[in-house]
């Protein structure tokens, strides 16, 4: 298999150089899913790879071209992985499969999230969403053909594709905000995980109808007194955090300016100032928003279902609207490496607790007969990931409601979308 990392960068003349080019965009990849793209420590990359800091300029000018080539580079191999497996199989189920093991065992967390374009130039930024476009268009494509053959329901195909790359997107990130190992051991279990959910889901059962589910704004929308200063001041604190976390979500945190918050809200940075201290203050706080939200959707998840699989399976739906709406909470991301130590050992601790909340929904669905029995700790994982993709807008124009869309997704991981589940 011809690895695409060896290609990104100019090209070396020995064998040695190329090995160092490699291990130099593996480490650059480290960096960005744990710092941030924008976040990249030269010396630290250097010293990993086996380089001096004067010897890394020979590969790259600047962090802000390392990161370009680490990103260029993964998609890159995102895209040798799906060709290789759409040509080593003609059962498309078989070749989606293959591509996740491809990508998530095969390659050993040498890859970078995608996402943080924004901070790079136009130029650049454009080249790696034709390139991520291109990778769902042929995911899609494998799904169409399944869904002509018989082989799998008719769901979107689009949809589908996101949801898959947004799972191995999110299964890079997931051990650092759940405190798991970054083995081969995990990266198998989350692999097959995957697998599982596209192809056949969770439920044990028919079809639900969620007529009866909650919306979204349902939970979140508050009565505001405008006559009280306190409630005043509260509600334009949220709206600001509100803004924030859709930024943070669309262009990644070190795409997002403090100028491009208060432009989006008309406002100028004095304002900002009024409520926070800096950058690092802000993101913080849209974290802690984030936390108190999802707390509220398991809570509703609980109250609104009617056995285990519906409990489950609301708390990914409201996670769909809510990302997917003008004040969605902040996706947990790259960067967490870069916030202070007492915060971010906070935010491990919160990520787990959600994590085990939703696990505890899934296991009594096993129990009342309502979910398939499978790997529980890794298929609750790897669900996450069906819905952080949607902040980065990707079916902002589809002409569906945000219902409907959750629905849509909703449908893909609970029910999967092979015809024969067995």
């Amino acid at each position: 298999m011809q690895d695409a990392l060896e290609q990104a960068t100019k090209p070396v003349a020995t064998r040695k150089q190329a090995e160092k080019r490699q291990k130099l965009l593996a480490q650059a990849a480290i960096q960005i899913n744990s710092n941030g793209a924008g976040s990249i420590n030269l010396d630290a990359v250097a010293k990993a790879a086996g380089l001096s800091r004067n010897a890394i300029y020979y590969y790259v000018s600047d962090k802000s071209e390392l990161a370009y080539l680490c990103l260029s580079a993964t998609c890159d191999a995102i895209q040798e992985d799906l060709d290789e497996a759409l040509a080593g199989f003609d059962d498309p189920a078989l070749q989606i499969s293959e591509f996740v093991r491809l990508n998530l065992i095969e390659r050993s967390g040498r890859l970078a999230v995608l996402g943080d374009y924004d901070l790079l130039g136009g130029e650049q930024c454009s080249e790696l969403l034709a390139k991520e476009r291109k990778i769902l268009d042929g995911l899609a494509g494998c799904v169409a053909r399944g869904i002509a053959s018989g082989r799998f329901r008719a769901v979107d195909p689009h949809l589908v594709a996101n949801c898959s790359i947004g799972m191995i997107n999110w299964v890079r990130l997931a051990p650092r905000w759940l405190g798991e190992p970054l083995d081969d051991a995990n990266g198998r279990r989350l692999a097959d995980a995957i697998c599982e959910l596209l192809l056949r889901g969770f439920a044990a059962r028919d079809k639900l109808p969620t007529s009866h589910w909650p919306f979204v704004e349902q939970l979140t929308v508050t009565k505001v007194n405008p006559f009280d200063r306190g409630e005043a001041r509260e509600q334009k604190r949220d709206q600001l955090l509100a803004t924030a976390s859709q930024l943070f979500n669309r262009r990644g945190i070190d795409g997002t300016s403090l100028n491009d918050i208060v432009a989006e809200l008309g406002a100028t940075k004095g304002v900002f100032y009024h409520y926070f201290r800096d950058k690092t203050e802000l993101v913080v706080e849209c974290y802690n928003r984030a936390f108190e939200l999802y707390d509220t959707f398991v809570e509703a998840a609980r109250s609104y279902g009617t056995n285990g699989f519906e409990r489950a399976l609301i708390t990914n739906h409201l996670n769909c609207q809510a990302q997917l709406g003008s004040a969605p909470p902040l996706t947990l991301q790259t960067g967490l490496d870069a916030l202070p130590e007492s915060v971010r050992s906070q935010f491990i601790t919160r990520s787990q607790k959600i994590w085990l909340e939703v696990q505890r929904l899934f296991a009594s669905g096993v129990d009342d007969g309502s979910c398939r029995a499978g790997d529980i700790r890794s298929m609750t994982e790897a669900a996450a990931g069906t819905f952080a993709w949607l902040a980065r807008g990707g079916l902002a124009n589809s002409g569906k409601s945000a219902w409907e869309l959750a629905d849509a997704i909703c449908d893909v991981v609970g029910y999967g979308i092979l015809i024969d589940r067995n």
